[in-house]
C-alpha cells in the first residue's frame, strides 16, 4: 500500500480496486510461513549470522509506558507534522525522494519508491541517514511494478550513487515474499556479490495476531541468512474500524491483538522501527464513500483534530 507524494491523483476506481483486492487476498490466499515463502532452493547462512532462537515476552498491554518508544513511525501519508506530534512519532516517510521536514527532532526518511521517481532526479533528501527501497514492486499497476530483473540495475545505481548511506531494501507485499528472494538471487548472479541491505522492510496487513506474526518470522529468517542485523516494519495496521466488525472480526479483538504485535515488535531485538499506516485518511481521499474504508484503521479523525481509539492505542506505546 502506500502513497506517493510525487504521483498523479488515482481515480476512485482504481482505488476501490486496489484496496478489494488487498482485503481478499488478506481472506483467501495462504498467510506466508516458512514453509511456502522459503526459497526453493536452501542456502547456507554467512558464518557471522548466528542461528539463535527467539522467545516472546508480553508483558501487559494494557498499560502505557512514561516515554515513547524510539522504535515508533508513521507511513506519513499526508504530510501533516501535528499527525506525527499527536502519536509521539519518532521517524516518517512520505514515499518522496524529498519528503517535507517539520522538525530537526523527527526524522525524515526519503524513498526511491520506483524507478519513475528514481529516472526524474537522482538527489534524495530528508534529514536521515536512510533512503528506502522500492516500496511494493510487486504490484501493478498503483505501486513500483517492478520485476526483481527489472529492479536490480537501478539497486545497483543507488548503491553506487550513495556509498555512505545506509539501504532498507526493497520491500514487497505480504502476498508475494519470494520477490525479494528473486530479486537477491538475481543480483548476485550478475553482479557476484549480493546487494547492500543495511536493512530488511516489511509491510503487514491483517486483523488477528498470528498472520502477523507469520510474516516477521519469515523476514526473521531472511535476515539472519543474508547477515542483516535491522527489521523495519514500514507499513502495518489492523484492518478492523473502531465502529464495529470487519470480515468476522470485532474491534475489540482486533486492537488487543494490534498491541500484543506492537509489544511482540518492541521486544524483537531484529526489528528496530516499525510505522502504522495511516495516521489520517483525508477527506478528499477517493476513497472515502467506498464500503471498504469502514476496514480501514486511521490514528485520527478526516479532519486530524481528534485521536481515533487506534491512535490513543498508539499514542500511549
Amino acid at each position: 500500500m502506500g502513497h506517493s507524494s510525487e504521483r498523479k491523483p488515482i481515480t476512485r476506481t482504481r482505488w476501490r480496486l486496489s484496496i478489494g483486492l488487498w482485503l481478499l487476498a488478506l481472506l483467501v490466499l495462504p498467510i506466508p510461513t516458512l514453509a511456502n515463502v522459503a526459497p526453493p532452493h536452501s542456502t547456507t547462512p554467512p558464518a557471522a549470522a548466528k542461528q539463535i532462537g527467539f522467545q516472546y515476552f508480553l508483558p501487559n498491554t494494557n498499560s502505557s509506558t512514561a516515554t515513547s518508544s524510539p522504535k515508533k513511525g508513521l507511513a506519513w501519508t499526508y504530510q501533516y507534522c501535528e499527525d506525527a506530534a499527536a502519536v509521539n512519532a519518532h521517524w516518517v516517510y512520505d514515499w518522496g525522494m524529498n519528503p517535507k521536514i517539520c522538525d530537526t527532532n523527527l526524522e525524515s526518511i526519503p524513498m526511491v519508491r520506483d524507478a519513475e521517481q528514481w529516472a526524474r532526479t537522482h538527489q534524495v533528501g530528508g534529514n536521515s541517514e536512510w533512503i528506502l527501497g522500492f516500496n511494493e514492486p510487486d504490484l501493478c499497476p498503483d505501486q513500483a511494478c517492478l520485476t526483481p530483473e527489472q529492479a536490480v540495475p537501478l539497486w545497483r545505481e543507488i548503491e553506487l550513487a550513495y556509498p555512505d548511506r545506509k539501504l532498507v531494501a526493497p520491500v514487497p507485499s505480504q502476498l508475494n515474499l519470494n520477490w525479494l528472494v528473486e530479486f537477491r538471487a538475481r543480483y548476485l548472479a550478475l553482479y557476484q556479490t549480493p546487494p547492500r541491505f543495511d536493512a530488511l522492510a516489511a509491510h503487514v496487513y491483517t486483523n488477528t495476531f498470528a498472520p502477523a506474526v507469520a510474516v516477521i518470522d519469515w523476514y526473521r529468517a531472511r535476515a539472519r541468512e543474508y547477515g542483516v542485523s535491522e527489521i523495519w516494519v514500514t507499513e502495518f495496521s489492523f484492518l478492523v474500524a473502531e465502529s464495529g466488525t470487519c470480515y468476522g472480526v470485532p474491534h475489540a479483538a482486533a486492537m488487543r491483538d494490534a498491541q500484543q504485535f506492537i509489544t511482540l515488535l518492541e521486544y524483537d531485538p531484529l526489528v528496530t522501527r516499525y510505522g502504522w499506516f495511516a495516521p489520517r485518511i483525508d477527506i478528499h481521499d477517493l476513497v472515502i464513500g467506498h464500503p471498504l474504508a469502514d476496514c480501514n484503521a486511521p490514528l485520527l479523525n478526516f479532519s486530524g483534530t481528534t485521536l481515533t481509539a487506534w491512535g490513543m492505542m498508539y499514542r500511549a506505546r
